[in-house]
């Protein structure tokens, strides 16, 4: 990978996750749910734009997904950053959002308008919430089950699986399949026709 892409990746992954931190009550999020939130902007944003806004690599661990090397990228990058302090509260060390960056240049209206949805999605979740849902996701389920459930290296989360989760479901699979559906049972009984 080329310099200028890990500086962009890096500068992206600052960018949405102050943005996140300044959306959210208080400006601060504990380390999990600040990369669910993160997972699932970018979910949306490949949804409804085509590609991720933080092109970041999201890697299955026992708690859900998370940034690769987040405690480097993520947590070090913000802090180093100037962008964001790691405070302590008890057992919690949430990342409390100190300045947004100069400039955001990854970040339009559209996006800061998902953002905003989903940092205040990930406010009103405990961290355990947030975890069981990322659960249930099915590119999480399939990275975590090929890398660490089988006792391998945490595995890349493939996002267009992952993104199936807040897909509008598809009436059509929901249907059972029977010779009485008419419209199935045409499509399927036929050759098909050549162009």
């Amino acid at each position: 990978m080329m310099l200028a892409e890990v500086n962009s990746r890096n500068q992206r992954l600052m960018e949405v996750a102050a943005s996140i931190l300044n959306h959210v009550p208080d400006k601060k999020l504990k380390t999990v749910a600040l990369n669910k939130a993160l997972f699932y902007v970018d979910l949306v944003s490949l949804r409804d734009f085509g590609d991720t806004v933080s092109h970041n690599t999201y890697i299955a661990l026992e708690h859900g997904p998370v940034i690769a090397k987040y405690p480097n990228r993520l947590v070090n990058g913000l802090v180093k950053a100037g962008i964001a302090i790691q405070s302590s509260e008890g057992n919690s060390k949430p990342i409390v959002l100190k300045q947004m960056p100069d400039r955001l240049d990854y970040i339009d209206v559209s996006i800061e308008t998902v953002i905003e949805k989903v940092a205040l999605w990930a406010a009103r979740r405990t961290a355990q919430e947030m975890s069981d849902i990322a659960h249930q996701n099915i590119g999480w389920i399939v990275a975590y089950q090929e890398g660490l459930g089988r006792q391998q290296p945490a595995q890349p989360i493939k996002l267009y699986l992952a993104m199936q989760q807040i897909v509008d479901p598809d009436p059509w699979l929901e249907m059972a399949y029977t010779a009485s559906n008419q419209v199935m049972a045409a499509a399927d009984c036929d050759a098909g026709v050549a162009w």
